[in-house]
């Protein structure tokens, strides 16, 4: 009943704040891209894309405005200084998206201008249908997941194939935007902080982010503790723990196998954003969750084994064939499931056969807290694959 209240009051809010808005619409040089992501991944595979909408706007003397959440807000500023002044903070979680305080103070932050351009990077709904108007603009842009690309008087939906790897879908947002076809790739960062660590290493992240919506997706520690004592019996590499909290469990268990090996350093929780990133920059390789740190090694032309699943195939990893440059990320998958894509409603086949793969992979889930074609990638096809990239 209170989400019904709320909804009710953020249409009829929005309706109101629309009619206001157009009646005082005036010119403006100012374009709006609607970030609602809060993976530094899903920044680092945008990033490129940012870049040449910005370069768009300038060329023709208008701004692009990022309205985006306060976590990723600090990375942009890291990563783009330059931006920092076209920055909105927002709050676009989706456990908030009806809430109508929520929504009216998003509102309120992007009342600042009137706006040509808004381009959305997430899908279209009901949400971002009252968010806009209440905001005004000329036109908006936004996917479409498997439709066609529609031009509609001020709304363009732009048709992206449901097997659409996110450069691609990027790439056709934004040339839909600016009028021509554009690729967009992984942008190259040049980072200039010192590194302390001189030894080779290899790093190894075996966490992902608390409160991830995907917990499940972390390999086993057992199996990545196989892959260590391969690195330590078979190169001259310190091996380097990393993520973004300290994990007492991880460590534990890396002390209870190796002792306390000084050629095993954990750093998990002990660095800041930058430190973080020339660690990765300097290493060897990296072997990781399918996590931001991969995009953060291929963004610093460094390797990556990423222990993947097939829950999302194709949306992030592996990455579009037109992206080449020297050390892009290897993905090593178990035997492809069943149940394959079980997380895309347009993509996942429902059958009995997908749906009993399913109904075992959850049983997992509950019992082991992985998911099933994650426990299928071995530590043997692993180092397969890094003893593949040495010779």
């Amino acid at each position: 009943m209170n989400k019904l209240i709320n909804i009710a009051k953020i249409a009829i809010y929005a309706n109101i704040q629309s009619f206001l808005v157009h009646k005082s619409k005036s010119e403006s040089a100012h374009n709006l891209l609607l970030f609602e992501y809060v993976g530094v991944g899903d920044l680092l595979c945008a990033l490129d894309s940012i870049d040449q909408l910005h370069s768009h706007y300038l060329a023709k003397g208008e701004c692009l405005w990022i309205a985006i959440p306060q976590s990723l807000a600090i990375v942009v500023k890291k990563l783009r200084p330059h931006w920092s002044d076209l920055l909105i903070i927002v709050d676009f979680n989706y456990t908030h998206r009806y809430v109508y305080d929520s929504f009216k103070s998003n509102v309120h932050a992007l009342l600042i201008h009137s706006w040509n351009d808004i381009i959305i990077y997430s899908s279209w709904g009901k949400y971002y249908f009252l968010l806009c108007n209440a905001i005004g603009f000329k036109r908006v842009i936004y996917p479409k997941w498997g439709g066609m690309t529609q031009f509609r008087k001020k709304y363009i939906s732009v048709g992206i194939p449901q097997t659409a790897m996110r450069f691609t879908m990027y790439s056709l947002i934004i040339s839909a935007a600016i009028g021509r076809d554009i690729k967009c790739g992984i942008s190259q960062i040049a980072l200039i902080t010192d590194n302390p660590i001189k030894d080779k290493y290899c790093v190894v992240s075996m966490c992902i982010e608390n409160g991830h919506a995907y917990p499940y997706r972390v390999w086993l520690i057992d199996y990545f503790i196989e892959v260590i004592k391969w690195i330590l019996n078979n190169t001259s590499w310190k091996v380097i723990l990393t993520g973004i909290k300290y994990n007492e469990e991880v460590e534990n268990e890396v002390n209870y196998v190796f002792g306390y090996d000084d050629r095993i350093i954990n750093m998990m929780g002990k660095t800041n954003f930058e430190e973080w990133m020339s660690i990765i920059r300097d290493a060897c390789c990296i072997i990781s969750n399918d996590t931001g740190d991969v995009h953060m090694a291929a963004s610093l032309d460094t390797k990556s084994f990423v222990i993947a699943g097939y829950w999302d195939y194709g949306r992030f990893l592996p990455y579009d064939e037109f992206i080449k440059f020297n050390n892009v990320p290897t993905p090593i998958y178990g035997e492809e499931p069943s149940c394959k894509w079980c997380r895309l409603d347009g993509l996942f086949k429902s059958n009995s056969k997908s749906l009993e793969a399913k109904r075992k992979c959850d049983a997992m889930v509950k019992e082991q807290s992985i998911y099933a074609c994650l426990k299928a990638v071995t530590p043997e096809s692993v180092i397969k694959e890094i003893k593949l990239w040495m010779h």
